[in-house]
């Protein structure tokens, strides 16, 4: 898709399938949906008409496949020419919220949303919508739709509040069914519909006593339900549930940590059909020094390790299976089994390998009076490994020389939010760290502050911005071997470098990505790698003059790359991908 976005919802056009449409949001791209018209192959974002936001659902009208709806946080919008133009609606406001749109496919003038104003009905293909009110709550929230349309009859339903309702007059009025169970409600509904039998309905469900998720089946319109499957419990919770169209036995379902998992049988059976790293954002990857066979990986399900190369992968540790996203990581030169993670609430430590991690917050602020701040960048002394520096969001920097107990080390320090942290493995008091402002939207409000630099182990700061003609710099990158020798990855510019410790910088971006998303630089010869957002992993044998893509395996440009971390000794580099998992490439020293 060029700039990966993150995809919340596809759709297939019925009758050319060539046609495919993806909602969700991407920053790069700045959108919310994408088309196209060769089976993915190559993809656009007609934005004629449609605001950037988050997109949560969309859909093709199955009989008029011209007919395109999105929706998402500014309400609904509508195309007639397959996606290319958009026009908003009347009757459901652009601050309405909408989980869930449904076509009846017998009357497909006939289209229903559901949000944060309940339950809403189109008789004249989208265009005008009213709310409906017969039987639903005043205030009700909707966040789901599904359609059992048959010549003799269509009902409608929906979750509402938790709870299943159901119309058979076309929206005018709705009945709750039987509840889910004593303490479970709603979350999805969806038909298992054939044309030879009566329909199954279908319940993705939470147990608020005990925060498990569950599929339930009624066979008899929702009169009763009894599970299919076993329930997941709350550090595996199941996201996402569909029918087979053409073979309602056949289910499947989408977990948080095992996968996707298949029944063939109604759901009386399931088998996984595969536990893999894909389909998560793998946000870093680090390299043990000390035991370069073990990596570890930080994504948006928590932190992974590998001990054999990353053929294998075990996770999560007990404490970090809750953990948001993986912003920060790295690892301790001294020992291979003690590490740190950044998340969006403080640092986390483990000291036996990933098994368990601790929070490691003494001394950083609370946010709200609650939370520590997000952790966006780590780094350790390599000369006195209980020695680290943590960059945050909106705090600056702070420093731990015990390994537990953080105090600020931002003075001088301008920009309220820190993107990367970089230390001189010869001279560990010289650190160099970037700096912004505001926020990634949307709308993105970013304003690079640039580099700074301090050479006294974070106890004063000075500007080194000279000659950077980009000051949101993404990522910092000191070469070992020649440590006046520095690169910085700016936000659209690619690569600054500068050798003269910072003092100045120069444009170093002949044939690399616009978007790199971190730097690496081989220890042995001084060979510089970058993996990037927009253009796969590049490679400099002159000191970053020149750039090469080095992308065989990868699946480029479609593969938005995160992270990137490299083993000298065996001279692999591990890549970590947005919803592509983590992939290693072995590089060819000869080609140096």
């Amino acid at each position: 898709m060029g700039t990966v976005i993150y995809a919340s919802s596809v759709a297939v056009d019925p009758i050319n399938s060539s046609n495919l449409y993806v909602a969700g949001l991407s920053f790069a791209r700045h959108t919310g949906f994408l088309r196209s018209s060769d089976r993915g192959v190559t993809w656009d974002n007609p934005v004629a008409g449609l605001p950037f936001n988050y997109y949560n659902t969309v859909v093709v009208n199955p009989v008029n496949p011209s007919n395109v709806f999105v929706a998402g946080v500014t309400g609904v919008y509508r195309s007639s020419d397959g996606g290319v133009n958009w026009q908003g609606v009347a009757g459901i406001p652009t601050t309405e919220y909408i989980a869930s749109i449904a076509v009846d496919p017998l009357a497909p003038a006939t289209v229903f949303a559901a949000g944060t104003g309940g339950v809403y009905r189109s008789v004249d293909g989208g265009s005008n919508w009213v709310q409906l009110s017969g039987g639903i709550p005043l205030g009700s929230y909707s966040n789901s739709l599904a359609i059992d349309a048959k010549p003799a009859s269509v009902a409608i339903y929906a979750v509402i509040n938790g709870a299943v309702y159901r119309s058979v007059d076309s929206g005018n009025s709705w009945t709750p069914l039987a509840p889910i169970g004593p303490t479970e409600f709603a979350l999805t509904v969806t038909i298992g519909s054939s044309p030879k039998s009566s329909s199954s309905l279908f319940a993705l469900a939470f147990d608020w006593s005990s925060g498990a998720t569950s599929v339930f089946k009624s066979l008899d319109a929702g009169a009763s339900w009894a599970p299919v499957g076993p329930s997941h419990p709350p550090n595996d919770p199941l996201l996402g549930f569909a029918v087979d169209p053409a073979r309602q036995s056949t289910l499947y379902a989408g977990a948080y940590q095992s996968g996707v998992s298949a029944s063939f049988d109604g759901g009386a059976n399931w088998a996984t059909l595969g536990h893999h790293l894909v389909g998560m954002i793998m946000s870093r990857v680090a390299v043990a020094p000390s035991a370069p066979k073990t990596v570890y990986v930080g994504s948006s399900h928590g932190i992974f390790v590998s001990t054999d190369q990353g053929k294998t992968w075990a996770g999560l540790g007990a404490d970090a299976g809750g953990t948001s996203q993986v912003s920060a990581l790295t690892v301790s030169p001294a020992a291979a089994t003690t590490a740190y993670a950044g998340t969006g609430s403080g640092a986390l430590i483990t000291v036996d390998g990933g098994a368990t991690w601790s929070p490691m917050n003494s001394g950083l602020p609370l946010i709200d009076g609650f939370n520590p701040p997000a952790v966006t960048a780590l780094v350790v002394d390599p000369a006195t490994p209980n020695t680290i520096y943590t960059g945050t969001d909106g705090v600056g920097i702070y420093k731990t020389t015990d390994g537990h107990n953080w105090t600020p080390a931002s003075n001088g320090l301008a920009g309220e939010n820190v993107y990367s942290l970089a230390i001189n493995p010869k001279d560990p008091n010289t650190l160099y760290a970037s700096t912004y402002d505001g926020t990634e939207g949307p709308p993105d409000s970013r304003v690079g502050i640039g580099v700074f630099k301090s050479t006294d182990g974070g106890a004063h700061w000075t500007s080194v911005s000279a000659g950077l003609t980009n000051m949101l710099i993404r990522t910092l990158a000191v070469d070992p071997a020649n440590p006046t020798t520095l690169y910085a990855g700016c936000n659209s510019d690619g690569i600054f470098k500068s050798v003269n410790g910072a003092a100045t910088w120069t444009l170093s971006n002949n044939g690399v990505g616009s978007y790199p998303s971190n730097i690496v630089v081989d220890p042995a010869n001084s060979t510089v790698y970058t993996s990037t957002y927009d253009a796969g992993v590049f490679q400099s044998n002159d000191f970053g003059n020149t750039w090469n893509p080095i992308n065989r395996g990868l699946d480029v440009p479609s593969a938005s790359l995160q992270w990137l971390a490299l083993d000298p000794t065996s001279h692999r580099l591990f890549i970590a991908s947005f919803m592509r998992g983590v992939a290693s490439m072995v590089i060819d020293r000869s080609e140096d």
